[in-house]
């Protein structure tokens, strides 16, 4: 069966800024994220989830999860906190927010191996982006490309290429 996810906007997380400019998020900044409007009608919620940085020019993926049974329980474990203040120790400038891939919500129990699916994907991609991405498991890349398409570093772009990518469905 075909199961098609969705994404939230990003989410802010709140944060508190450690000495030395660090961004730090604590235990309590769980209660104020699912209090907020925008995030609280993801809390019991299934899919992934990806913590990420907002800089000026792009997101940043620290780390993605999964959550088989509700965001709210899953999104801000202490094992999670650690990942996400590790990751932010790089980062003096931006903001931390959170990605929601939802699954839909039907009937009965969600596929959990179309969202560990979801999951592996999501890594690899992330991973692919980059490299200081937090996550141990499934973040061993292929080690191959295809030049201007898929994993094949910066440089110029041939017209076989952007034709590829088109045809794949994949963005310039």
């Amino acid at each position: 069966m075909f199961i098609l996810f969705k994404v939230s906007r990003p989410l802010d997380v709140p944060f508190r800024q450690a000495k030395g400019g660090t961004k730090r998020v604590e235990k309590e900044h769980k209660r104020e994220f699912w209090r907020a409007r925008a995030s609280a009608r993801y809390r019991s919620r299934k899919g992934c989830y990806i913590f990420a940085v907002k800089t000026s020019r792009a997101y940043k993926a620290g780390y993605v999860g999964m959550a088989s049974a509700k965001f709210e329980g899953e999104v801000f474990a202490d094992g999670k906190l650690q990942h996400y203040n590790a990751f932010l120790a790089d980062y003096k400038k931006g903001r931390p927010v959170l990605f929601f891939v939802l699954a839909p919500e039907n009937k009965g129990k969600p596929n959990k191996s179309k969202i560990a699916a979801l999951e592996k994907q999501l890594i690899s991609l992330a991973k692919a982006e980059n490299n200081g991405l937090r996550n141990k498991v499934g973040t061993k890349l292929p080690r191959w490309g295809i030049a201007g398409v898929l994993r094949g570093r910066q440089g110029k772009v041939g017209p076989g290429a952007k034709a590829l990518r088109r045809m794949i469905g994949m963005r310039e």
